[in-house]
């Protein structure tokens, strides 16, 4: 059984490059600012330098027999992930996915791209398949994707064939958040360390599609069990990716504001600002 590995990437990815010093290259999804909305590009975040680097020209390097990745909502693409041994990144889609009481909105379809060029290649965007809700957040661990659909509290685990299209798309547990009963993820992130431990951070709102708080923890991925960070309630950390320092990163999507998070008490350090680009998601590099 694989499990997530300390492993990073370079820009022609050598997936075992590590960065000497608390640094990491991150990976993640941006797109313009405000509409008209374009397709948007898979960027490398480099923590040492300071800089935010195109990479995959989501348009441009989609496979002809893929369906459409079309400019559907601003926060679209999202749902980064990276398979840190295949060099795999994966978003979706995402568009308006309704409420939790009228989840109305369609499912998300889940796209690939392989970044290790070593053949000298060009990048190509896969279509893995449609996912079974829809997903603003992502991880990879244990060989599958891993996402909370939008609106609900499950937390489902993809796996694939050997062909990388989708084989299951199954719950696995239901997430016992915090709040009046029942409440339901709204919009966030979720990510693994390298032990296996899942981190959480997003709003989450009632049946009534009312904000609840934010929120920022540890799931148990056996039980659901949720185990809060921060001392005092409602800390988030936007989009977020763990480096292969173990450090986990985080990103502001209002201010450009790329940080470290402090996971005992969820405090955020600065780092720098990118504000030429709308980043919606991060994968992280382990």
């Amino acid at each position: 059984m694989r499990k997530a590995q300390f492993l990073v990437a370079g820009m022609l990815v050598i997936c075992a490059r590590v960065i000497p010093g608390n640094a990491a290259i991150l990976y993640g999804t941006a797109r313009t600012a405000s509409p008209p909305w374009d397709i948007g590009d898979i960027y490398k975040i480099d923590t040492e330098a300071k800089t935010s680097t195109p990479l995959v020209d989501i348009s441009a390097a989609l496979d002809p027999d893929a369906p459409p990745v079309d400019p559907l909502a601003a926060d679209s693409p999202n749902g980064n992930a990276l398979d840190s041994e295949l060099c795999r990144f994966y978003f979706t889609t995402f568009t308006s996915p309704g409420t939790p009481a009228n989840r109305s909105g369609p499912a998300s379809q889940l796209y690939y791209v392989d970044l290790d060029l070593d053949d000298g290649g060009s990048f190509v965007v896969i279509w893995a398949g449609a996912l079974k809700w829809h997903a603003s957040d992502g991880a990879f661990y244990d060989d599958k994707y891993w996402y909370i659909g939008h609106g609900r509290r499950s937390l489902r685990a993809v796996s694939f064939r050997r062909d990388g299209t989708i084989e299951q798309d199954k719950v696995v547990t239901k997430i016992q958040l915090p709040g009046p009963k029942p409440t339901f993820l709204s919009f966030g992130d979720i990510e693994f360390d390298g032990s296996g431990t899942l981190y959480l951070t997003g709003a989450i709102k009632n049946q009534e599609d009312q904000r609840v708080r934010y929120v920022s923890g540890t799931v148990d991925i056996d039980t659901g069990d949720f185990d809060e960070i921060g001392e005092s309630p409602g800390v988030y950390w936007g989009q977020i990716g763990f480096g292969p320092d173990g450090v986990l990163y985080g990103h502001d999507a209002g201010s450009g504001e790329f940080y470290t998070v402090d996971t005992f008490d969820g405090s955020v350090t600065t780092i720098f600002e990118d504000k030429d680009r709308t980043f919606t998601d991060l994968a992280s590099s382990n």
